[in-house]
């Protein structure tokens, strides 16, 4: 006779124990899973906030590149430079907004809020002149018609979770200048970008965007160094005086025009970027005149104002005893 095999089979502990090393097991496994499955959505996240501040950066730098003078003769392409509020205006290559807006320009405005949003707000107008700046700091600035949208919402959100200000931080500027600060002395804008969609949490900002845009429609006044003078003697107690204003030179190679002043040892150039209110020389319209004959021992002053195409002027002066 054959013996029976033993069927008593696994205990209630052993059936726990199996139980809960599953659990175990599928639980990790659900974890892990969950772990993969949100950081490959947190990445499509990051890329896709990545590649909007691209945009932003592109769009910005074609806009600069196109910036326009505010008016004939200004000097400085940026109404407002500031870490994180700039305005400019510029060319719209597709648009015609009629009128006496004959260049299409258009004022355009990036500003960093405090809930780490960047706007981009514009301003058109059909006359000849555009209207001044508005004045409000506020962003976004609802001052203007143009700056909202049809429905009264503020236009136009272009860029969120840019933390660049976040907690107030002052470091880290959206926007800097160069070589100069004032408006008048910028000639590249550099772009600043950080993006965080958590911040304070991993994986932490995405790399930094950067970009550097030359103004190159920038407009300098011409640089004109103290005129020479040269006196030649005829002897007869006088001297006669040629000014000589070659030195001059204007940094975007315009064509320059004198003018040429004789203050009787006053004021020279004054305050006054236009040259001196009297004493115009007005022949002294090259930059070697001569000035004519003088009693030798004349103190006199003279001043000369360079011009470029565009209207913009520098004026220095020499005193000299003859």
């Amino acid at each position: 006779m054959s013996r029976a095999a033993d069927q008593a089979g696994v205990t209630l502990i052993e059936l726990l124990v199996s139980m809960a090393l599953s659990l175990v097991v599928i639980g990790s496994v659900v974890t892990i899973l969950t772990v993969f499955l949100n950081d490959t959505r947190y990445d499509g996240l990051r890329d896709q906030a990545q590649d909007n501040a691209k945009m932003m950066v592109d769009r910005i730098t074609r806009e600069l590149r196109s910036a326009a003078s505010a008016s004939t003769g200004s000097s400085g392409l940026l109404e407002r430079a500031q870490p994180y509020d700039i305005i400019f205006q510029t060319v719209n290559p597709t648009t015609v907004y009629g009128g006496s807006n004959a260049y299409n320009l258009y004022r355009v405005r990036y500003c960093l809020d405090g809930n780490q949003t960047l706007w981009r707000q514009t301003e058109t107008w059909t006359t000849a002149t555009a209207p001044a700046v508005p004045s409000s700091t506020a962003c976004p600035d609802p001052s203007s018609s143009d700056y909202v949208q049809s429905n009264g919402s503020p236009c136009c959100v272009e860029l969120q979770d840019v933390t660049n200000e976040i907690g107030g931080d002052t470091t880290r500027p959206l926007f800097t200048y160069g070589p100069g600060s004032t408006p008048s002395t910028i000639q590249e804008v550099q772009v600043n970008v950080i993006t965080d969609l958590n911040p304070g949490h991993l994986p932490g900002p995405s790399p930094q965007l950067t970009t550097g845009t030359f103004l190159r429609n920038e407009n300098s006044p011409p640089v004109v160094p103290a005129p020479t003078v040269t006196e030649v003697g005829n002897g007869s107690g006088t001297v006669d005086v040629t000014l000589n204003g070659s030195a001059a030179s204007d940094p975007n190679g315009q064509t320059l025009t004198y003018q040429w002043y004789a203050n009787s040892g006053t004021t020279g150039c004054a305050s006054s970027t236009t040259g001196p209110s009297t004493g115009l020389l007005t022949n002294g319209t090259t930059e070697v005149y001569d000035a004519g004959t003088y009693n030798v021992g004349t103190q006199e002053t003279y001043s000369l104002v360079v011009t470029d195409t565009q209207g913009l002027t520098t004026c220095n002066s020499i005193t000299k005893t003859l």
